[in-house]
């Protein structure tokens, strides 16, 4: 009997690769470097057999193209293949659905979030409690559970959260709505992580205020604005935290205390690097010999430095037009999930991280204007 191997199948194994090599990216588990490159090459082995399986109009090459392109010149830049990784998730999803694609992501990651707090609890890895500072409000005891910060453990709770949310859809009960709400408070409790429980309460009251129609049209008609206020506050409050005097360094001083100091760290961005067009790796260890602290909790600073004026933009665009086409299709719950993303990465550097974000997938929503690609 003959096996028919489809470009689907061929992007289930890419998502399940990418998925797998960074997936221990923020644990204290290392994968060797031969077997990272092994799942790099079997990655893009396995992106170009789906999308060479796959029927393609002039329109929707054209602009594939132009995304690959611009990755190959951050690359060329920065020397970092993770851009590529993140346009070829967006591509590849021409050849596979959306809810299969999230329910392969949700199975990896589940599985792999399992063996990581299995391994903790058994001392194979350190269960890591930590005191983390909360700025003005002081100190709380968060654990990583096998994670390098309660942060990043609460992180892959959270987004594991929303790629269910998004994987029901439709067909969200309250149900669902409780079952959120209880691991919320279960997160908030191991990590104490105020950003992840405070966006997934923003999330809940969302999915409830939908229920009615008010709330359906204030989220359509506030979308961008809520995406276009992000991304200012995140990259022009650091900005100001260096070169603003008089009322506007008040301003930038009193939101860097309420926010840990979030804004200070990714100001050290712009002190000490320049902005390019298409990128540099930012070497964190010249943070940490001048300021001992090198962790920027800044999705869009990181993203500006990592990959460029042309590389970051060209996702800021990306996802502006992600939200315009969820509006126009009325896919509220996606629209929810991104903007919780895109949120999320005002205070946490996930947007450019493989093993946070899921939401590049929408991406193709650039490519083609179709609906095949939304899984029911």
């Amino acid at each position: 009997m003959k096996v028919k191997i489809d470009s689907r199948i061929f992007a289930i194994f890419f998502f399940i690769l990418i998925e797998t090599m960074y997936g221990f990216e923020l644990t204290f588990i290392r994968i060797p470097n031969y077997i990272y490159t092994v799942l790099l090459y079997a990655s893009v082995f396995c992106f170009l057999c789906a999308i060479s399986m796959t029927k393609w109009t002039v329109s929707e090459a054209t602009r594939a193209i132009c995304m690959l392109v611009i990755a190959l010149a951050v690359y060329i830049s920065s020397k970092e293949s993770l851009y590529f990784l993140l346009m070829f998730a967006g591509i590849i999803m021409h050849c596979i659905n959306y809810k299969d694609a999230l329910i392969t992501i949700f199975i990896t990651r589940l599985f792999i979030l399992f063996w990581i707090i299995l391994l903790s609890l058994f001392n194979v890895i350190p269960i890591n409690e930590m005191s983390v500072s909360k700025g003005v409000s002081g100190f709380a005891v968060g654990y990583g559970l096998g994670f390098i910060h309660p942060n990043d453990l609460a992180q892959a709770i959270f987004i594991l959260c929303i790629i269910y949310l998004c994987i029901r859809r439709n067909k969200i009960d309250i149900k669902d709505k409780i079952l959120f709400f209880l691991v919320t408070v279960i997160n908030y409790s191991i990590t104490k992580s105020r950003t992840i429980f405070i966006i997934s309460i923003f999330i809940l009251f969302i999915l409830i205020i939908n229920n009615f129609n008010l709330g359906n049209k204030m989220l359509i008609y506030s979308a961008i604005s809520i995406y276009i206020v992000a991304v200012l506050i995140s990259l022009v409050i650091p900005y100001l935290y260096n070169e603003s005097t008089g009322i506007l360094r008040n301003i930038a001083f009193i939101a860097n205390g309420i926010l840990s100091g979030r804004f200070s760290n990714a100001s050290m961005l712009f002190q000490n690097f320049p902005v390019t067009l298409f990128g540099k790796i930012v070497n964190t260890d010249i943070l940490q010999s001048i300021y001992g602290y090198d962790v920027i909790d800044n999705g869009y600073v990181f993203l500006l430095f990592n990959y460029g004026i042309i590389g970051s933009l060209t996702i800021l665009i990306l996802y502006f037009y992600v939200i315009k086409k969820l509006i126009k299709r009325k896919e509220i719950v996606y629209l929810i999930m991104v903007l919780a993303f895109l949120l999320l990465g005002t205070m946490e550097n996930v947007i450019r991280s493989v093993a946070v974000n899921f939401t590049m997938i929408f991406w193709y929503e650039f490519i083609r204007d179709s609906k095949n690609n939304i899984g029911l």
